[in-house]
């Protein structure tokens, strides 16, 4: 498994509706998995994006993903 549980800092996972931050590191230089915009690039294999929590099966899936680890949640509504 890709994803690194221990980064997530609330118990449960997030809902497919939640938007989350995670750092993707990657097989290959430069390389940036389909449906995903690259928010910072850290170096050419890491860089950081916001991605709706249902792609996170998507990267996990990507065999040029080598891990993904969640930064933080964000809040996608007011009301949170």
């Amino acid at each position: 498994k890709k994803l690194e549980s221990s980064s997530i800092s609330h118990p449960q996972s997030p809902g497919e509706d939640e938007t989350v931050e995670v750092i993707v590191k990657v097989r290959s230089k430069d390389y940036q998995p389909p449906h995903v915009k690259v928010r910072a690039q850290i170096d050419p294999f890491l860089f950081t994006c916001r991605i709706p929590a249902k792609l996170l099966q998507a990267l996990e899936d990507d065999p040029n993903v080598v891990s993904i680890a969640l930064s933080k949640r964000l809040r996608t509504d007011a009301s949170d």
